[in-house]
């Protein structure tokens, strides 16, 4: 779709709906996968799911950061309309997809030294090393369903294996930059659920249940900035920034809101749907779901970073992208180290939303900047 005639929001919502269809979908599963856990096992199990998010969260960010990185890459290999080198960085990504597959699984004999790193409470500790196993040995099959996406999202089909290094240094650039800024904010989050692990296990399992819903609520904010992505890299490529700003004012609306609803659906329901979901019985999991959602869904009007970041990314502002990155992890260090410690449960929330909208600042400052970039930035592609 082309964005860089006019601000078209009936061409947004068109490219919008089948993004938000296919994600909406995944978190759901998820989330289903979450009350089979509940209902059939019980809060403990929800516990471990918890407790091992955040060494999975790394592992899951660095892969996906390197192929979705590795995509956008691609999709600038097909738009260059040279067969050759599309074959190149087919055959770069290729390998490259391989290679962390392998690392994950490389992973597995160091399960049992990350759940004393992460703080895994001892009545969790054998299940946690079972699903944590589980889990990296799964690694090669999901590096090559994001190999299969990101190609079919680049081009719908693949040529031949070849090698050329100016494919593999560029490559590696898109995806490094990109990958930084997952790993920093997957290690912050790390941090975080070591601090969160030292709780009550039914603290833990709230954590989680809330988690689960705070993703799907997340699931429009984050298509939104898929949006933000393509619009801003078609029109850099057009020379055309007036449209960027008008495309962000739009996509900055929708995000405020779309926070505000998202609140009021929270406050009003939120409690009732997770005594729902977790079970009558759980009604201490139930409270410690509702508390940190309610806090963290009250910097939705105000946590738009995502848009920026993926500009940034798309206009080439690598350090940018990568100092949001450095900011979340130094947001949720503290959060760890100081503010949980000091204030509990609550206050580990907290964080997690304080987090947000100082990226959300930060990523407004540099989007501004970058908009005001000199020629070259500007310069229409021939």
């Amino acid at each position: 779709m082309d964005f860089t005639k006019q601000d078209s929001g009936k061409d947004l919502i068109c490219f919008l709906i089948p993004l938000i269809a296919a994600e909406l979908f995944q978190q759901v599963y998820a989330l289903i996968n979450t009350i089979v856990v509940s209902h059939v096992l019980d809060y403990r199990a929800v516990a471990v799911i918890g407790a091992c998010s955040g060494f999975l969260a790394v592992r899951s960010n660095f892969i996906c950061g390197m192929m979705y990185g590795f995509g956008i890459y691609l999709g600038k290999a097909v738009g260059r309309n040279d067969e050759d080198y599309f074959r190149q960085s087919f055959s770069a990504l290729a390998v490259c997809t391989l290679m962390l597959g392998v690392l994950g699984i490389a992973a597995l004999p160091f399960t049992y030294r990350m759940l004393l790193a992460g703080n895994v409470p001892a009545e969790l500790f054998d299940d946690a090393g079972r699903y944590l196993r589980t889990a990296f040995a799964g690694s090669g099959a999901m590096t090559a369903k994001l190999f299969l996406l990101v190609t079919l999202q680049a081009v719908g089909e693949t040529g031949y294996f070849s090698f050329l290094a100016a494919a593999w240094q560029d490559l590696m650039k898109n995806g490094f930059s990109k990958t930084a800024y997952f790993v920093l904010g997957a290690a912050g989050d790390l941090f975080l659920q070591r601090t969160v692990n030292t709780f009550p296990v039914e603290m833990i399992a709230g954590q989680t249940w809330a988690v689960r819903l705070q993703t799907v609520l997340l699931v429009l904010p984050g298509e939104l900035g898929t949006a933000s992505g393509v619009i801003t890299g078609q029109n850099v490529g057009a020379g055309n920034r007036e449209n960027i700003r008008r495309y962000h004012r739009r996509l900055v609306r929708w995000m405020v809101w779309y926070g505000l609803m998202a609140i009021g659906v929270v406050y009003l329901m939120g409690y009732p749907l997770l005594r729902i979901l977790t079970g009558t019985n759980q009604t201490a999991v139930a409270v410690s779901a509702a508390d940190w959602i309610r806090i963290t869904v009250s910097a939705f009007p105000a946590a738009f970073f995502i848009l920026y970041r993926n500009a940034l990314q798309a206009m080439g502002r690598y350090v940018q992208v990568v100092c949001l990155g450095i900011l979340h992890l130094a947001v949720m260090l503290v959060t760890a180290y100081v503010l949980a410690p000091a204030f509990g449960y609550e206050a580990a929330a907290f964080g997690v939303a304080a987090g947000w909208m100082l990226q959300t600042a930060a990523g407004v400052f540099f989007f501004r900047h970058a908009m005001k970039g000199g020629a070259a930035v500007w310069k229409k592609k021939d």
